[in-house]
C-alpha cells in the first residue's frame, strides 16, 4: 500500500475522544474499555455523524496562528490541537494531502461549522512549522542558497524536513535537507562550509541536535549526513542517553540501532584521538630547528594540554577530525615553538585528521560511497 493511500485510509477513521463518543459531551467508560481496533478486513462500524456548531471543538484547542475563520477544513493534530485551513492550498501542493482530503470529505464522521474534521498524526508544533512554509504569512521562501538574512531553529528545520518527506513534497524536503547539511552536519568535512568561511549562518544548532540529525538521515537515506551526525553523537558521551528535548517538551532519542553503533564506536574514537595526539605532538623537533630543547619541551606541553581536553569536552580539537582552532595555535606560539616546528605540527595535524576522517565509515560501520573523495579543501 502506498504512503498516500495508507495515510488517506487512516485519516478517514473517526477522531474520537472520551468526551464526544455519543456527541453529547459525555462518554461511556464501558464503551471505551471494550472498544478494540478493527483489522483492515473487518467492515467498518457505523458511527453517527457529529455536527459541531461554531463553538469550540470538545476537548480540542484551536491553534492561535493557524485558525482561519473562512477555512474549509479542520485538521486535528495528535487529538488535541486544531488547525482550520484551506484544503485546496494544501491539496494542490501534496498528493498525499489531496488523497487524504478526498477520502475524508466524503466519509468524515465529524464536521465543524460545515468543515470536515480530519485527524493528522503529527506533533502540533511540528505541524505548525510545516504550515508556516506551505501557507506563509510573511516570508514566502524557506531557504535561499544565495542570500539569507534569517535564522531558522533546528526544531523548525527538522519538522519541515520530516513532514515534507511524509507528505511527499520532495522540493521542500531537499531545501530543508540542504539547510541542515550545509549549516550543521555536512558529509564532506567536519566543519560546515558556511561556518568555516565566516559566512552568516542560517541555522541555529547545538551538539545535541546530532541526535535528530542522525534520525533524519536514517529516515531519508542520507548515509554521509548520518555518519557525520553519529560522530557528533558519540562525542556527546553519556548525554546522548538523555536525548534531545524538543520545543514542545517531548524528548527525541537516538534510534536504538544507532545508539549501539555510537557506544561501540566510542572506545575506537578515544584510541584514535590518543594516537593522533601522540603523532601530531611527537617531541622530535623539525630537522632545521635551532632551539631543539625549547621546542621539545613546548611540544610536550602542547600534547599534555590537548590530551587533557578529553573526547567529550566539545572544545577545539576535542574530537579526531575537528580543527584545533586559534586557542591551541596561540598556545603553540606563546610556548616558544619555532616557526619550523610550528609548520611541522600543522602539516602532521592535517595529515592525521585526513586519515581519521577516512576511517570514520569503518569505525561506525556505515558504508558511504565516495567518502574518502568527499573531503573538502579544509585539509
Amino acid at each position: 500500500m502506498s504512503l498516500a493511500s495508507d495515510i488517506a485510509r487512516r485519516s478517514a477513521k473517526r477522531l474520537r475522544t472520551s468526551d464526544d463518543i455519543d456527541g453529547s459531551g459525555s462518554a461511556s467508560s464501558e464503551a471505551n474499555e471494550h472498544h478494540t481496533p478493527q483489522s483492515a478486513d473487518t467492515p467498518s462500524r457505523s458511527f453517527p455523524r457529529v455536527q459541531y456548531g461554531p463553538g469550540p471543538l470538545v476537548g480540542i484547542k484551536q491553534h492561535p496562528e493557524f485558525w482561519l475563520d473562512d477555512g474549509n477544513l479542520v485538521l486535528v493534530a495528535n487529538r488535541h490541537t486544531a488547525f482550520r485551513v484551506y484544503a485546496g492550498l494544501l491539496a494542490s501542493q501534496s498528493e498525499v494531502f489531496a488523497n487524504m482530503f478526498a477520502v475524508a470529505s466524503s466519509n468524515a464522521d465529524e464536521v465543524y461549522d460545515g468543515c470536515p474534521v480530519v485527524p493528522v498524526y503529527d506533533v502540533p508544533s511540528d505541524f505548525a512549522h510545516f504550515l508556516r512554509v506551505l501557507l506563509p504569512k510573511e516570508s514566502r521562501t524557506f531557504y535561499r542558497t544565495a542570500k539569507w538574512d534569517g535564522l531558522w531553529t533546528f526544531d523548525a528545520a527538522a519538522a519541515v524536513l520530516r513532514l515534507a518527506h511524509k507528505y511527499a513534497l520532495p522540493g521542500l524536503r531537499d531545501q530543508a535537507l540542504e539547510l541542515i547539511e550545509r549549516h550543521a552536519f555536512p558529509g564532506d568535512g567536519p566543519v560546515p562550509p558556511l561556518l568555516s568561511s565566516n559566512s552568516k549562518p542560517a541555522l541555529a544548532f547545538e551538539p545535541v541536535h546530532a541526535i535528530a540529525a542522525a534520525n533524519i538521515a536514517r529516515l531519508v537515506d542520507r548515509p554521509a549526513m548520518r555518519l557525520a551526525a553519529l560522530y557528533r553523537c558519540a562525542a556527546l558521551g553519556p548525554a546522548v542517553l538523555r536525548g534531545w528535548a524538543r520545543d514542545d517538551g517531548s524528548v527525541e532519542r537516538l534510534d536504538p540501532a544507532d545508539l549501539r553503533v555510537c557506544m561501540d564506536a566510542h572506545a575506537a574514537l578515544v584510541r584514535e584521538r590518543a594516537a593522533l595526539c601522540a603523532t601530531v605532538f611527537d617531541d622530535t623537533p623539525h630537522g632545521d630547528c635551532a632551539t631543539r630543547r625549547q621546542c621539545q619541551e613546548a611540544l610536550r606541553r602542547l600534547e599534555d594540554a590537548v590530551v587533557g581536553m578529553g573526547f567529550w569536552s566539545h572544545g577545539p580539537g576535542s574530537g579526531i577530525v575537528d580543527e584545533w582552532g586559534t586557542y591551541l595555535w596561540k598556545r603553540a606560539t606563546d610556548s616558544g615553538l619555532c616557526r619550523g616546528c610550528y609548520h611541522m605540527v600543522e602539516t602532521r595535524d592535517r595529515e592525521e585528521r585526513r586519515k581519521a576522517w577516512e576511517r570514520l565509515p569503518e569505525i561506525f560501520n556505515v558504508e558511504v560511497e565516495g567518502w574518502k573523495e568527499s573531503l573538502r579543501g579544509w585539509l
